[in-house]
């Protein structure tokens, strides 16, 4: 998330507001996170016109220690350049006191800073270790290999969460509890998301949806927080298929029908007890390759892809949207969270 300050919230006078912006700023100068502050807002906070130190003209000066004033300091001194793909695919916030311009006000804003992102998947065992090796394998993408890479990053740091929910059925309750709690009452829209396996059957050329994931899927849209539910039936069928045709144990009668599988074939194929099971689907799709394998895998079904921020692109990101795998939506639709 990329944060952003009106100059005139630093103007009030309102104790509990300038408690509050010190706490943010020296939060964001003594933690490494991917959060990243835009230096060409904060700067003249900081200095004046002669590039000389002037927060001791700020209300907020009360409220920091020696020790504060120095990490803002060697903080400010060295700013983290906003990239371009972090502007286009991070979500940003403007603290501040004007609600009609979209500001977010500082007592929220501070939440949404400290507060860790929570993604909610069905099995956290399971669908978590493929989230954490793919955003391992795509931190090598030739494009936006940067987003990856502070995702997998989040993930290690347990900025971002993996919450296991037990099934799809129990997802909307775990999500509205959390969304209810202290912590992401306010902030649940920035803060939280929910992936669902597709569920669906491929019987004799058409796809019949899961009842239950359906009704789930229907309940968690309705929270108002980001979610995706997967085209393909389960996490499993994103592997590619050189991949599964690696495991020894298959029958030959099974290797030689699923390598002449349609790739819609494949996307509802069901794996279970006999192999190749789950357990060795996920083994084989942890051994290194690249990336592009999956993109492969997905060719069948790219995906037209623009952040929901970007109703009238500006002229800088003209190729927004994108066409993209759907294992790319997944991805930057987690980087909306962080």
């Amino acid at each position: 998330m990329i944060i952003s300050f009106n100059w005139a919230v630093f103007n009030t006078e309102d104790a509990n507001i300038q408690k509050l912006l010190a706490k943010i700023l020296i939060y964001l100068a003594e933690e490494d996170h991917p959060t990243h502050i835009l230096d060409e807002t904060i700067c003249p906070i900081f200095f004046d016109a002669d590039d000389h130190w002037s927060l001791e003209q700020s209300s907020i000066q009360g409220y920091l220690s020696s020790h504060d004033i120095k990490s803002l300091k060697e903080y400010m001194s060295r700013p983290k350049p906003v990239t371009f793909l972090q502007k286009t695919y991070f979500r940003s916030i403007t603290i501040g006191l004007d609600d009609s311009q979209g500001e977010i006000s500082p007592d929220i804003a501070y939440k949404i800073i400290i507060e860790r992102s929570l993604l909610f998947l069905e099995n956290r065992v399971t669908d978590g270790s493929y989230i954490k090796e793919i955003c391992k394998k795509y931190s090598y993408h030739h494009t936006r290999k940067g987003i990856y890479q502070l995702i997998e990053r989040a993930i290690t740091e347990v900025r971002l969460d993996l919450r296991n929910s037990g099934g799809v059925t129990a997802m909307p309750s775990q999500i509205t509890a959390e969304i209810n709690s202290s912590p992401y009452e306010s902030i649940y829209r920035y803060k939280i998301m929910a992936l669902l396996d597709g569920d669906q059957e491929y019987q004799e050329g058409s796809i019949k949806l899961n009842r239950r994931t359906e009704d789930s899927r229907c309940k968690i849209e309705n929270l108002g927080i980001v979610w995706y539910q997967l085209h393909k039936r389960t996490i499993e069928n994103y592997v590619p298929i050189d991949q599964i045709l690696r495991i020894p144990n298959i029958e030959q009668d099974v290797r030689t029908a699923i390598g002449k599988m349609t790739p819609n074939d494949l996307d509802y194929y069901k794996y279970n007890d006999k192999p190749p099971t789950k357990a060795q689907v996920l083994n084989v799709f942890l051994e290194p390759f690249s990336y592009d394998k999956i993109e492969a895998r997905c060719s069948h079904h790219r995906q037209s892809y623009s952040p929901p921020w970007f109703n009238t692109p500006p002229i800088e990101i003209s190729e927004i949207p994108i066409e993209i795998s759907e294992i790319e939506v997944i991805l930057l639709k987690i980087a909306q969270i962080l």
